[in-house]
């Protein structure tokens, strides 16, 4: 059972919005996904600066669909909700996909599968659920990309290049750089020695995201070792580097 976090559980949205703002609780979404055979996966929150947020920010949500769980697959297609009751955020739908070796939640590029952005001022449960239909019914495409890319193989130089831009796109001043494309692309499990293009990305992703690396060869503009790379906490910059990854790896897919 997974719990939800208290801005997914509000039951109000914050003061300072008008009578328009279309309230929706969380909770109702999540009922009535449930409804339509998703299942909920994974939920978190993002950190706030003001209190006056604090149980209105904004959160992602993760729902695995019936349809995808009884393929029995090491990768499955699942449905993002991100929503917030604070008013900094429209109520957005995408899709990700649930890699089962690493546990890792990977989010879907908008020049994959376009992302559907809902306002709260016209905000209701039937366009909610046909936005997530809509989204479900673009997994057929996914599965289209990922075998594509586990049939491309890529070559050294070309996997250096990805990891590289990965590191940029987590860590832009060079200087600040903790770990190179050879640490990116550690080889963390037996599975993933293989140098197609789907590998080498999930190997990045998880490099990059997930943290815990040391490279010895990276010094500090102090003079010093780096320490451990730390993992994303932040959820609108793990959504960020996701996505752009993704579109970093479509690159070498052309």
């Amino acid at each position: 059972m997974i719990a939800l976090p208290q801005s997914a559980l509000s039951t109000r949205s914050h003061e300072r919005l008008s009578a328009r703002y279309g309230f929706i609780p969380t909770t109702e979404i999540v009922d009535a996904f449930s409804r339509e055979g998703w299942t909920l996966t994974s939920a978190n929150e993002a950190k706030v600066r003001h209190q006056s947020r604090q149980g209105l920010q904004r959160h992602l949500l993760r729902f695995a669909h019936e349809s995808q769980l009884q393929l029995g697959i090491k990768e499955r297609i699942e449905t993002i909700l991100i929503n917030s009751h604070d008013g900094t955020s429209s109520l957005q739908i995408g899709a990700g996909i649930f890699r089962m070796a690493c546990a890792n939640g990977i989010v879907i590029a908008d020049n994959t599968v376009a992302s559907i952005r809902l306002g709260h001022h016209k905000l209701n449960m039937d366009t909610v659920l046909n936005s997530a239909h809509t989204i479900l019914g673009q997994a057929g495409k996914v599965t289209e990309v990922v075998e594509r890319w586990m049939g491309t193989q890529i070559s050294e130089e070309d996997a250096f290049h990805l990891a590289e831009q990965g590191i940029k796109l987590r860590w832009p001043e060079a200087e600040s750089r903790p770990i190179t494309a050879r640490v990116a692309l550690a080889v963390n499990r037996s599975a993933d020695a293989h140098n197609d293009l789907w590998t080498t990305f999930n190997r990045v992703q998880e490099n990059i995201i997930r943290g815990g690396q040391s490279d010895l060869t990276r010094i500090s503009p102090r003079g010093k070792h780096f320490r451990a790379t730390r993992s994303v906490k932040s959820l609108a910059e793990n959504v960020r580097l996701n996505k752009g990854l993704w579109e970093i790896a479509s690159q070498f897919a052309q």
